[in-house]
């Protein structure tokens, strides 16, 4: 690990260190997700996506409508450590109300869109593996998003998705 990814790591650890986030650290969550990005993007072909890898690391750093996060972390401290557009990236998904259902509007500009769909969808993959980690259980209203996400990247950007990592039974 180089010292740009430390910084990025010690900086989110210590901003987020007294945080939870469904019954475990927001840390945590923030780097699986960002995890989630990184393999995906190698998956289905993204090849610059370091910023996408570093949104996903930041994505709830300013808080959102499902998470406040009061922190007095600023916006040039953000760029400093993950640069302007992973910053943008991370400001808009924050700022968005009603952030899924905006999301799932497929209204947004195209590489802002698959941006925000790959954020959301990384988001609610990790939520989701948590659950099943957790309870053995899967949250229907999470999978159903998650499978319109999945359906609109391939849709709409032409990728080849893997496939979730869940079993569905149908009774």
């Amino acid at each position: 690990m180089n010292n740009t990814n430390s910084e990025k790591l010690n900086f989110i650890l210590e901003a987020t260190k007294a945080r939870k986030h469904h019954g475990r650290s927001f840390f945590d969550h923030l780097l699986k997700t960002s995890g989630i990005v990184e393999k995906l993007c190698q998956q289905i072909g993204i090849e610059d996506s370091q910023y996408l890898i570093d949104a996903a690391l930041f994505h709830s750093i300013y808080g959102t409508d499902y998470y406040e996060f009061n922190e007095q972390i600023t916006r040039e401290k953000v760029v400093s450590l993950i640069g302007e557009n992973a910053e943008k990236l991370v400001h808009f998904f924050c700022s968005l109300p009603d952030r899924n259902i905006q999301i799932l509007q497929h209204k947004f500009q195209p590489s802002l869109q698959r941006d925000l769909y790959i954020l959301e969808y990384a988001n609610l993959l990790e939520l989701s593996i948590t659950d099943v980690q957790r309870t053995s259980a899967l949250n229907p209203s999470k999978i159903f998003r998650l499978k319109l996400l999945r359906a609109n990247l391939i849709d709409h950007y032409k990728f080849k998705m893997p496939p979730l990592p869940f079993s569905f039974v149908n009774k």
